[in-house]
């Protein structure tokens, strides 16, 4: 047991292990649980002043696209179209249907990112509180004698 600095060679994400070269001699390599892996390197954070103080541009969602300059005596072909006909288009999305760079002043791909680890974070708690639970009734059965389980 201890501290012992490496190098990372593999992610399991199977099995939530890491292949870790130890460079102390005579550790060799080892498969090692994400949960008993520590970075050496401080993480990177980003403070939540940030997001708050930031100027995000107000998108005024009543507004709509100007109207045409030529008129149409018989345009009711053209009513559908969000561009001829003078239809307002969602927010966020571009005459061609792609999604723009940013949303609320935020980059996609960020709050991609942001979803993704949200959701991880958020299974990575149940897992822990299911933990929990498992080793609390664990205790109660090693100093209880035998406990009816769930």
């Amino acid at each position: 047991m201890g501290f012992f600095e490496g190098s990372i060679d593999a992610v399991d994400t199977q099995t939530a292990t890491y292949r870790i070269k130890f460079d102390r001699a005579g550790l060799g390599t080892h498969s090692v649980p994400d949960f008993e892996v520590l970075s050496a390197d401080p993480p990177e954070t980003m403070p939540k002043s940030s997001f708050i103080q930031r100027q995000r541009p107000r998108i005024t969602y009543y507004s709509t696209p100007p109207r045409p300059l030529v008129s149409f005596h018989h345009g009711t072909h053209l009513d559908n179209d969000p561009l001829i006909g003078g239809s307002p288009l969602r927010p966020g999305l571009s005459a061609t249907g792609e999604t723009t760079s940013t949303v609320g002043g935020f980059p996609v791909e960020f709050l991609t990112l942001m979803v993704q680890l949200s959701k991880i974070l958020s299974h990575k708690k149940e897992k822990i509180s299911k933990l929990k639970d498992m080793n609390s009734q664990a205790e109660m059965v090693t100093s209880y004698g035998t406990v009816k389980l769930k």
